[in-house]
């Protein structure tokens, strides 16, 4: 014997296998069809699930998370971890890789080294790194809110400071601190970026 359902049915809204776009109009559909039977909550949950497939739709157009340059840093560096948060993106954690790699002098010469040439021949070119990397670092210091974010803000670049521990230099508060620390990075890398040419 065959028993019935005592739920009452529902509408269905989404219809995942045939696209976000799909769903989206479906919610904006639902949405119209509760105000028009008066049903308030109904049409507000339809328009925040619309709102929802749109934020994850944008979030799919993102550029996927830089894991190569992330196993570069180290599991635990904090631009790493930017990195898989996506408050930076692959061309800042190049920045801040080719900032750490200019930091050590060739073994032959304290101001040359060489490096690998951009050109499809692969040649390697040789370079003056002392320079290129003073004018980033002056470039990128610039725009330091104040002398006190240098210790914390480079700490983060160089890889030797949790975002933690930079965030407590530059505020009390555990919350805001962390967000001033990741503010100052990313101008940081950002002013620093174009002294390295086409890194991206």
């Amino acid at each position: 014997m065959k028993y019935q359902s005592q739920t009452a049915p529902q509408r269905a809204y989404h219809a995942r296998s045939r696209g976000l776009d799909h769903s989206m109009r479906l919610q904006d559909q639902a949405e119209v069809i509760a105000l028009r039977q008066g049903d308030e909550a109904e049409a507000l949950r339809r328009r925040n699930a619309r709102q929802d497939l749109s934020a994850k739709r944008k979030r799919s157009e993102i550029k996927p998370i830089a894991y190569g340059i992330i196993r570069e840093l180290g599991p635990r560096d904090a631009i790493g971890y930017m990195l898989k948060e996506r408050f930076l993106e692959e061309r800042h954690g190049r920045t801040a890789l080719m900032l750490r790699v200019y930091e050590l002098p060739a073994p032959k010469s304290p101001n040359l080294e060489r490096v690998e040439g951009s050109g499809s021949s692969g040649l390697e070119n040789i370079v003056d790194v002392r320079i290129r990397l003073a004018r980033a670092k002056k470039a990128a210091e610039l725009t330091l809110p104040s002398l006190e974010y240098k210790k914390p803000v480079c700490g983060l670049v160089c890889g030797i400071m949790t975002i933690g521990q930079a965030g407590r230099i530059l505020s009390a508060d555990k919350n805001k601190g962390p967000k001033l620390a990741k503010t100052a990075v990313r101008n940081y890398l950002e002013a620093a970026e174009p002294y390295f040419g086409r890194i991206s």
